[in-house]
């Protein structure tokens, strides 16, 4: 019997290809996202492909109750989660006080505090059990401010910065957590975020979901605690460690102008 593994937004982008992934290696899916149609269609792909049991659970994890009502509806039909990957995250473009708040409070729900909750959650779980894995998908967006893009790039540092921690934590267990921080990526996020057009995307440093969750699941397999998917992007993380922080804004400002 295989490993378990739930994924959050796991319906298309970098959550379908980490999803593909895993069901190459045997693992049984739970696909968690908003909308049950992409979710079902997915999991039908999944289900052609390989051999493998594939659930869908469509959630909101922008509410704040969604969380723990995923927990239980979990703990309720008795599966076991072997493996936890939070995926699921948007971003918005545009000064910081001419967003929504209700977006933006939305965005730190679904991207910080829904990843935690269920990290924390599971984590329990796995501990009891001294074996499993977590990989909380972040951004290299993690290790720079991003004006124009402000929130979006502080949740992102907050995922980098606890599953990072956490992973100190949990060395001397059989748990790991690890945080992937690709780069631009070939999916919907730029047409959901606004970010369609920006310099930022037609970057030569974009990367396809597979190559990305590729890249993920290896990492994840090896127990690293941050994984940086392509060598001009570990390059560049590097390098930004160097850069004052009064320059590497204008840069980031700039990535985020119109074409």
């Amino acid at each position: 019997m295989g490993l378990t593994t739930l994924i959050t937004g796991g319906s298309k982008g970098i959550g379908y290809a980490l999803a593909d992934q895993l069901a190459q290696r045997n693992h049984n899916l739970v696909l968690v996202a908003r909308n049950q149609s992409p979710l079902q269609e997915a999991a039908d792909k999944l289900r052609s492909k390989y051999d493998i049991n594939c659930r869908v659970l469509a959630k909101d994890l922008s509410r704040q109750d969604a969380p723990r009502d995923l927990y239980e509806k979990v703990q309720a039909e008795g599966i076991k989660v072997d493996w936890l990957i939070n995926n699921a995250g948007f971003g918005g473009a545009g000064r910081f006080d001419q967003q929504s708040l209700d977006r933006q409070r939305a965005m730190v729900q679904l991207n910080a505090t829904t990843l935690m909750e269920l990290t924390h959650h599971l984590l329990q779980e796995m501990l009891q059990r001294d074996r499993g894995r977590i990989m909380n998908v972040a951004s290299t967006a993690a290790f720079q401010p991003g004006p124009n893009m402000a929130l979006y790039y502080a949740t992102k540092s907050f995922v980098l910065s606890l599953s990072d921690a956490i992973h100190q934590e949990l060395v001397d267990t059989n748990v790991t957590i690890s945080t992937l921080c690709p780069g631009p990526t070939s999916t919907n996020f730029h047409e959901r975020a606004g970010t369609s057009g920006r310099i930022i995307n037609n970057s030569f440093l974009s990367m396809s979901p597979e190559r990305v969750a590729k890249a993920g699941i290896e990492g994840l397999e090896k127990g690293k605690s941050v994984i940086v998917p392509g060598f001009m992007n570990k390059a560049g993380a590097i390098a930004i460690q160097f850069v004052p922080r009064s320059i590497l804004r204008k840069i980031v400002d700039y990535l985020h102008s119109s074409t």
